[in-house]
């Protein structure tokens, strides 16, 4: 990506909860205009078995990449995206490929 969209809200189903969450890295990979590519990494505690809403405040990511690395194999979120425009996602799971979200 080529900007900043941070920050992101994070709401939590349940209780209601928002988290503001801010980049915790801005890393870019040469100083000329030209060539401004960014990785923002948000940090941010989650609770398994819940459903979720994210909202961005600026233009989403091209690619976003969802992690749990602590997580149980059991544990599981429900994560709502809220995107601006009408479009095509697809959810890839690690050794089992991309999955159809109406057959999960």
């Amino acid at each position: 990506e080529d900007r900043n969209y941070s920050p992101l809200i994070l709401e939590q189903e349940s209780t209601k909860r928002s988290d503001l969450l801010i980049t915790a890295m801005d890393r870019g990979w040469c100083f000329g205009y030209t060539c401004q590519k960014r990785l923002s990494t948000f940090w941010t505690y989650a609770e398994t078995n819940d459903a979720y809403n994210l909202h961005f405040t600026g233009t989403p990511a091209k690619m976003t990449r969802l992690w749990m690395p602590y997580a149980k194999p059991e544990s599981e979120i429900v994560m709502r995206i809220n995107y601006f425009s009408a479009g095509r996602r697809f959810v890839w799971v690690k050794g089992q490929g991309r999955k159809d979200p109406l057959r999960t």
